[in-house]
């Protein structure tokens, strides 16, 4: 007789058992449901309908639609704020290359000249940095003076570049862009080519510096034998994207291949001594030990004349070459 019990006890429990697993999975699939259901829901309310696309005839939008709201016209809407010439610059025809870099535009400023009676030096020294940069600022620190520097790369950057580039500008002095290649034939070939070239120089500045130049010369100044047929229209050019180029009106003479310590120091301060305003053009590539020497001499000669040395910015007048009438 209890066996027989013990039997039914067994039997109820496992009904129970199953029962309530069967409550359980069928609770799981319900909840299953629900979420395939909602799931359903989401993507119904999230993609577009079929039955407002457009006409099949009617040219699909293109990407490049979309791409045109692209870094380059955010960067263009963002220049036209420094340069309103950024916004109204030209596409199509012989001045394409007006559309190339939006990334070069700066503000465009008042020419201010110095004033009058004003005894002024500007040093400037091109073809830097090289080795002998250091030696070159040691010499202007010890003379509290701050010059100008006409930089470029002659197509090679290097680390060492870069660090030279940086000491320059932490001890106060200017930098403007003189040319990546120094490659006149290539740089003056055309409009397209000169921007090609400055902009790689402007780069390596402002990856060196954190600031871009707003300055810059002409490799052999604005008007030389290589740029005859494109000077123009690379003046007209850069000016219209706010950039200040300066010539000079004293030549050193170290870039000649007699130079001497003492010739650059006559010519120089023979040079600066026939005008009140000065823009002295020397050089800092590694091979003019000289002009390093003779710096210290030149300035301190120049302040027993009551002269005063300054540096260029967009405010300075600046002096241009003259040009050919025709």
């Amino acid at each position: 007789m209890k066996t027989i019990r013990s039997d039914k006890y067994r039997r109820r429990r496992r009904r129970s058992d199953r029962t309530k697993r069967l409550m359980v999975l069928a609770i799981i699939g319900g909840a299953v449901l629900l979420a395939a259901a909602a799931v359903a829901i989401v993507l119904l309310l999230l993609l577009p309908n079929r039955s407002a696309q457009v006409d099949p005839n009617t040219e699909p939008p293109s990407v490049t639609s979309e791409a045109s709201l692209s870094s380059t016209d955010e960067q263009t809407a963002q220049m036209a704020k420094i340069n309103p010439n950024a916004a109204t610059a030209k596409t199509t025809g012989k001045l394409s290359y007006q559309s190339l870099y939006p990334e070069l535009y700066v503000p465009i400023v008042e020419k201010i000249p110095a004033k009058e009676g004003a005894k002024v030096v500007y040093l400037t020294f091109d073809d830097g940095p090289s080795q002998l940069t250091e030696d070159l600022l040691q010499e202007l620190k010890q003379e509290n003076v701050k010059a100008t520097f006409f930089l470029t790369c002659q197509g090679d950057v290097t680390s060492e570049t870069k660090r030279l580039i940086k000491a320059i500008a932490d001890e106060g002095h200017a930098i403007g862009i003189h040319t990546f290649s120094h490659n006149y034939q290539k740089i003056y070939a055309s409009v397209e080519s000169f921007l090609e070239d400055f902009s790689k120089m402007n780069d390596v500045i402002y990856e060196a510096t954190g600031e871009k130049a707003t300055i810059f010369r002409f490799a052999g100044g604005s008007y030389n034998s290589y740029n005859q047929k494109t000077y123009k229209d690379i003046i007209a050019e850069m000016e219209r994207r706010g950039y200040t180029y300066f010539d000079w009106n004293v030549d050193s003479g170290d870039s000649a291949s007699d130079a001497t310590g003492k010739s650059i120091y006559t010519t120089t301060v023979d040079g600066i001594t026939s005008n009140n305003k000065s823009i002295v053009l020397m050089h800092n590539s590694g091979t003019k030990k000289d002009t390093v020497k003779q710096v210290g001499a030149i300035i301190r000669a120049a302040k027993k004349k009551g002269y005063s040395f300054d540096l260029l910015d967009p405010t300075v007048k600046p002096f241009s070459f003259a040009f050919p009438e025709n």
